[in-house]
């Protein structure tokens, strides 16, 4: 018997991969392929399992990823979890097809020749020979292809993507991942209306979503999406947005998408190092403590910022017909339809990509309004909000080093700070611990307008913008600490749901209740240094009818 191992196929990595990548770097060593050449993947892993019974160790769990000729998936495979690997077992592969068509008409298993030739990319069509401890190149252009920086295919591309059209996003995942370039063939191939047709009928837009996350999971997410919504032209297959739109609005959504997207990247990766996650807008990086695994805040920033031109485009779309009978279904924003819709992601991520948006659009209203001047004058009086770190609630501030008590609050610089406090702690609410994504999305869309705004070639005082429009932001985030509002949605109420109902026993519930609820956060916002007896008074006083 033969066993080899080999890099991750196409046809087997993206379920294992797509299961195991929430919680693991984009680019760590995450699955291994066997390669059988007189046995199946089940038969094999059973095997494995019997020698681990003889050795005293638990078995493992075997999962089998049947076959799908008509999703391109012509072999099944047997897959296990062996410490931190996942480790696939299928059989070498080789195929017959019919003079008219790419859809085999036989497959059997082949030499490890064969194999090597249907694999997806020369550099994935080396094999470690387990027996010789040898590498195998047996195309004999893998290990030049690796050496020279290019992805390309062992048979003629058109033949390989035809096979599985998905190895046109794989190729663009490796290349951006190991800053490879396509080669012209293979550009020219992926491109062909042929392979985009194959693409968008042939493949799950299952395995689409999984190679796409990869994609922004990886070190270069605009390297990818560049190849995917410009070079090759796959935007509409990968990203499809409505056909009432107008050719041209989308390539224009795309381009805007890229140019945003870059942006962030680009800011981001210069303040923090690419691996640490998306903590402080000022710079600095650490663990923040959130439902979120580290790096996934920012996976969820490049969706945010490449698909920010989808939410500017609902406007541009007519309003949904008049519902007939029964429910009508709700029409889903541009941005969610791509993840949930077409990339087939989880209800979370596309709820989590909208709150970004919505916190990005926020951010850029509050600067519109002046915020940052606001933000300035805060810094300048060095205006400052205590929490009470025991109670979580109750506190104090400053103005100019001076405590701020029932007297002083009255001082229109206090007055002012708390209002841009109540602003920015709306924001901060809606988007929890997602509200940096949104911060920096907001600055992104920013630097990605000043190109078009200062004269073509001038990068001097592009930069000069640039660094001003980062102060702008700055100045912001130095304000929205210094008034302490980093984890504001977590601030307990100083009277919460029972108090008020005990304290306004007339109070009726829904609307009316939900408006007292909220006139009281707003009052505990504008005035961190109030006391509970402060709010119930102000309450009584506020809504007399309710006693």
């Amino acid at each position: 018997m033969v066993v080899a191992e080999a890099p991750a196929d196409a046809e087997a990595d993206a379920e294992a991969s797509a299961s195991t990548s929430a919680s693991t770097p984009a680019d760590a060593i995450v699955d291994v392929d066997v390669a059988l050449d007189n046995m199946n993947g089940r038969e094999f892993a059973d095997l494995v399992n019997r020698h681990l019974a003889l050795q005293g160790s638990s078995e493992i769990n075997v999962g089998m990823v049947l076959a799908n000729p008509e999703k391109s998936k012509h072999l099944e495979t047997a897959t296990m979890k062996v410490g931190r690997f996942w480790v696939d077992f299928v059989n070498l592969r080789a195929e017959s097809y019919a003079s008219d068509s790419r859809i085999p008409s036989g497959v059997r298993i082949g030499t490890p020749e064969e194999d090597a030739f249907r694999r997806d990319l020369t550099i994935n069509s080396l094999f470690y020979n387990l027996a010789s401890n040898e590498i195998e190149d047996l195309t004999g252009r893998g290990l030049s292809d690796l050496r020279a920086g290019v992805i390309d295919t062992p048979l003629p591309p058109e033949t390989t993507f035809l096979d599985d059209p998905l190895r046109v996003l794989r190729a663009v995942r490796f290349a951006a991942r190991l800053q490879f370039v396509l080669s012209p063939r293979l550009r020219a191939a992926a491109s062909s209306e042929e392979v985009r047709e194959a693409l968008a009928e042939k493949v799950s837009r299952e395995r689409v979503g999984g190679e796409v996350d990869l994609m922004m999971r990886s070190l270069d997410p605009v390297g990818a999406m560049r190849l995917i919504a410009s070079t090759l032209d796959l935007g509409p297959v990968v990203f499809p947005l409505p056909a009432s739109l107008p050719p041209e609005t989308r390539q224009a959504a795309y381009d805007r998408g890229l140019d945003v997207l870059a942006a962030a990247h680009d800011y981001l990766t210069s303040r923090c190092p690419p691996r640490a996650p998306l903590h402080s807008p000022l710079g600095f990086c650490e663990p923040p403590p959130s439902r979120h695994p580290p790096g996934d805040v920012r996976r969820l920033l490049w969706y945010a910022a490449f698909l920010s031109p989808f939410r500017e485009l609902d406007a541009a779309l007519p309003p949904p017909p008049a519902p007939g009978r029964g429910k009508a279904r709700r029409e889903r924003p541009l941005a969610e339809e791509a993840l949930f819709g077409s990339l087939k992601r989880p209800a979370r991520d596309a709820a989590d990509v909208l709150r970004v948006q919505e916190a990005a659009a926020g951010f850029s209203r509050l600067l519109e309004g002046g915020g940052d001047l606001s933000a300035t004058a805060v810094l300048l009086a060095d205006v400052e909000v205590e929490r009470d770190g025991g109670t979580g609630f109750g506190g104090g501030g400053r103005v100019n080093g001076k405590e701020v008590d029932g007297e002083t609050r009255s001082d229109p610089i206090w007055r002012h700070a708390m209002e841009l406090r109540a602003a920015i702690a709306a924001i901060l609410i809606r988007a929890g611990p997602l509200w940096r994504a949104g911060f920096v999305l907001s600055l992104s869309e920013r630097l990605a307008d000043l190109p078009s705004l200062v004269p073509t070639g001038d990068l001097e005082l592009l930069q000069e913008a640039e660094e001003r429009e980062i102060g702008r932001y700055d100045a912001l985030a130095a304000a929205l600490v210094k008034l302490e509002l980093e984890r504001v949605w977590e601030e307990p109420p100083l009277v919460d749901g029972g108090q008020i109902m005990r304290l306004l026993g007339a109070v009726p519930k829904g609307p009316g209740f939900k408006q007292v609820v909220d006139a009281g956060r707003q009052w505990q916002l504008m005035h961190p240094e109030g006391t509970r007896a402060e709010l119930e008074a102000w309450l009584k006083a506020e809504f007399p009818a309710f006693l």
